[in-house]
């Protein structure tokens, strides 16, 4: 997995520290370090490197011409300074990891973690996400993960590019944004974590430092989501039966659902009868959560549930037919539709997310309580001890709760 170094440098190597010991005599016995044991690896010191403290294990014992049992010596890191590799040989065989992994490279560790993430149910716009951030890490991608510290990950991050493929910038470099390092900087945590607990490393060189300024600075620089007015809603409404997609846009705006868990609602989790849906993702909280069908959507609903079941597989609820065929709508599909709808009812500003936080504006307008609210976004209560540990909802709250959420023009009002 890492380099073998040959017997004669660790022999000289020991032998030169061997002379240094042996040239200061008069080190008291009580501040003397004590030795590692034998066959407890050796720390080899080079010259001129950023890292010269090569921390080294022994991966195979043989006898040599001279019927002398020796060791072949492996790399498990190169460190600053010398404590910190004696901390890693200390930890390595407190508790020994694999050495002989054909995970060798970056590539190779991220290669087999996209795997592990992808067998997890992740969305696809997650995975897309990191393996975007991936690309732009090739400054990593053929080094070998043991010799991987901090600072090479800040540079992945700082100075990593990708090439520009299309476009007036094609051929040009284009750097990492900020969110795009931060990606980085998440895929990296993620991915040393899963080397940890695969035994191919003892630490996480991306947890050694954080990104807190980082993250300030894209809270900062974060685009404030509009929210769609009485007037907007009612354009919406207005043109539901002329303009394909729109009652996907309304769906979310009475409902709170993201738009990526609006495209992956499946009818079996559509309950007409009962008056309910059973959806959500990304968080504890937010996965599979129960949101009433409101009653100004229900036909929306209906429709939908139907046309999928006689037209479609019957497993989404939301479907489209183009250039590809029937299939059902993902996150980019309703991206493209979203941005065209808009376009065509010249409506500026707004993004898929926008309704999702027009049902949270709109709910305060409404007075919705804050516990079934909360319920139905799928956000945490944890700092809310009586609603999370002593209320006890029922559908029939949250389906009052949720007929309060309405605008101008919508049809409420008489």
């Amino acid at each position: 997995m890492v380099s073998v170094e040959s017997e004669d440098d660790i022999v000289a190597e020991i032998t030169r520290e061997a002379f240094i010991d042996k040239k200061t005599p008069t080190q008291n016995n009580k501040t003397r370090k004590k030795k590692r044991g034998n066959g407890r690896g050796v720390i080899k010191y080079r010259r001129n490197v950023p890292n010269p403290y090569m921390a080294m294990v022994c991966c195979e014992k043989y006898v040599d011409k001279k019927n002398r049992n020796q060791c072949r010596y492996k790399s498990i890191g190169s460190f600053a300074l010398k404590k910190d590799a004696e901390k890693a040989l200390s930890e390595y065989y407190r508790c020994p990891y694999e050495l002989s992994s054909k995970v060798v490279t970056f590539s190779d560790l991220y290669n087999e973690w996209l795997e592990y993430y992808k067998s997890k149910n992740q969305s696809s716009s997650a995975i897309r996400s990191y393996k975007s951030a991936y690309s732009y890490c090739n400054g990593l991608y053929d080094m070998k993960i043991q010799k991987i510290g901090p600072g090479h990950i800040k540079d992945a991050m700082n100075k990593g590019y990708i090439i520009e493929s299309k476009g007036k910038n094609k051929g040009k470099k284009k750097y990492a944004s900020d969110c795009t390092k931060e990606r980085i900087k998440s895929l990296c945590n993620l991915m040393f974590d899963y080397a940890i607990e695969r035994k191919l490393l003892i630490y996480n060189p991306s947890r050694a430092f954080d990104v807190n300024d980082l993250l300030k600075k894209i809270e900062m620089n974060k685009k404030v989501k509009k929210t769609f007015s009485n007037e907007e809603v009612k354009l919406l409404w207005d043109n539901l039966d002329l303009i394909k997609g729109i009652d996907i846009i309304l769906v979310g705006i009475y409902t709170g659902f993201r738009p990526q868990e609006l495209c992956l609602l499946e009818i079996k989790n559509i309950h007409l009868d009962e008056g309910y849906i059973i959806g959500g993702m990304k968080t504890v909280n937010g996965t599979n959560r129960m949101v009433p069908i409101h009653p100004l959507i229900k036909d929306i609903i209906n429709r939908r549930y139907e046309e999928s079941i006689e037209e479609y597989s019957g497993k989404y609820l939301f479907n489209i037919t183009n250039s590809r065929g029937k299939r059902s709508i993902s996150y980019d599909v309703y991206r493209h539709l979203f941005t065209n709808i808009m376009n065509e009812l010249e409506l500026e500003g707004f993004s898929p997310h926008c309704t999702r936080h027009t049902f949270v504006t709109q709910s305060e307008v409404c007075n919705m309580r804050t516990v079934a609210k909360k319920l139905i976004l799928g956000h945490s209560q944890r700092n809310d001890v009586t609603d999370s540990v002593y209320t006890h909802i029922d559908l029939d709250y949250l389906r009052k709760e949720i007929s309060k959420l309405r605008f101008e023009g919508d049809g409420c009002y008489g």
